[in-house]
């Protein structure tokens, strides 16, 4: 596949989810996955060009565009928070995690229950997703700043590779990352106001930026970090450890003491330890709170991304299962297919192509398809798609 069809792909993609599931639901959620699919799969085999001849632009060039990037979504942070201030009423994330932090802070325990909202709510986020916005509490500033800093880094290491120039045509990669600013700052601002995903894309960023750049102790703290935010990551990390454990020790091993600590560390530190029947729980509680409010929630799922929308309300626990299934036999398959295939394939490519496949298969087969997660497979591709356009391949 070419450059310009991989990015033509990655534009309807984020044009899919951030303003045609406006007009046209269904045909939106459709095109998205197949748009992420192809994207993945594609890049699996994908061959990066050769020789360029087109005249690198001098790095300042970059910068300018990443720079308008971030002023574009700091310049108007403040006046969204104006407008969106921190309410549980509107949505509780955030002033949960805000309470945790000012727990952690003072000494208590941050997961007992918080008598202040919700007449009594138990928090249940996993140390990963809540300890970065400590800071935040610390100094007392506004948590959403920790989540436009994560996404300006984000940023950053997507289009690391044209700090030392870039040409062209690769500069035309900033189109799908001005659409997704765009949407934030002119559809629909909830992503930077009321949700802390901006997080879990930093984390699944910098874990794939240290697994392509062969950084196997970084790898091994962002995978801990990125599974300490969603423990949904768990069934492809088990597959490319058993990749990395047959092929690359040296890399699996470094990984694996890296992550073992970050992981025992964060959980102990936080308390997060005493809570793991909380955590293994949520994913059957989420779908009876689903099951038991069809008033409260068919309207969200009719109007969002995914597949949901296509079933019954009834029938969401059927679909419900078969994302557990899928969500362990996919990177199965996956890798499988590396195996067989290995010498066809980088390893790198492989990695980080397997991933957005399997975020396109789990989040578009979740019974509750908030918009807010898809952004972080849709950062994903902006990832592959500054990798495919840059001709210079890094191999274990």
């Amino acid at each position: 596949m070419n450059q310009i069809l991989l990015l033509l792909l990655v534009i309807l993609e984020v044009f899919s989810q951030l303003y045609w599931v406006h007009y046209k639901s269904e045909l939106a959620s459709v095109v998205y996955m197949l748009c992420g699919l192809a994207t993945g799969l594609s890049y699996i085999h994908y061959k990066p060009p050769k020789n360029e001849t087109t005249t690198p632009v001098d790095r300042i060039w970059t910068f300018l565009i990443l720079s308008t990037l971030v002023l574009m979504l700091f310049s108007y942070a403040k006046d969204f928070f104006v407008e969106v201030p921190l309410d549980y009423h509107t949505a509780d994330m955030l002033p949960i995690i805000q309470t945790m932090c000012e727990r952690f802070i003072n000494g208590m325990n941050p997961y007992t229950i918080i008598p202040e909202i919700w007449g009594g709510m138990q928090p249940i986020y996993l140390p990963g997703l809540w300890m970065p916005f400590i800071p935040a509490s610390l100094l007392e500033f506004d948590l959403r700043w920790m989540c436009l800093s994560a996404l300006a880094v984000s940023l950053l290491l997507i289009y690391s590779k044209y700090l030392k120039g870039l040409n062209t045509l690769q500069s035309l990669t900033f189109i799908p990352a001005f659409l997704i600013i765009l949407s934030i700052i002119s559809i629909d601002n909830s992503f930077i106001t009321m949700t802390q995903e901006p997080i879990v894309i930093l984390w699944y960023i910098a874990m794939s930026w240290s697994f392509i750049n062969n950084h196997p102790r970084l790898f091994g703290v962002f995978s801990a970090l990125s599974l300490l935010s969603r423990y949904a990551l768990a069934p492809w990390l088990l597959m490319i450890g058993a990749i990395l454990f047959w092929d690359h020790n040296r890399f699996f091993f470094r990984a694996v003491i890296s992550g073992t600590i970050a992981t025992l560390t964060l959980l102990f530190v936080s308390n997060a330890n005493n809570y793991t029947e909380v955590f293994l729980g949520l994913s059957d509680n989420y779908l009876t709170d689903i099951a038991n409010n069809r008033g409260k929630y068919e309207g969200m799922i009719n109007s969002g991304l995914g597949l949901a929308k296509f079933l019954d309300y009834n029938d969401l626990n059927l679909l419900h299962t078969f994302m557990k299934w899928v969500a362990i036999i996919s990177p199965i398959c996956l890798g499988l297919y590396y195996k067989l295939r290995e010498k066809h394939i980088t390893l790198d490519q492989f990695g980080i192509a397997s991933l957005k496949v399997y975020l396109v298969l789990f989040y578009n087969l979740i019974i509750m398809p908030y918009n807010y997660l898809f952004f972080t497979s849709s950062f994903l591709s902006l990832f592959i798609l500054v990798r495919a356009f840059t001709s210079a391949q890094y191999k274990k």
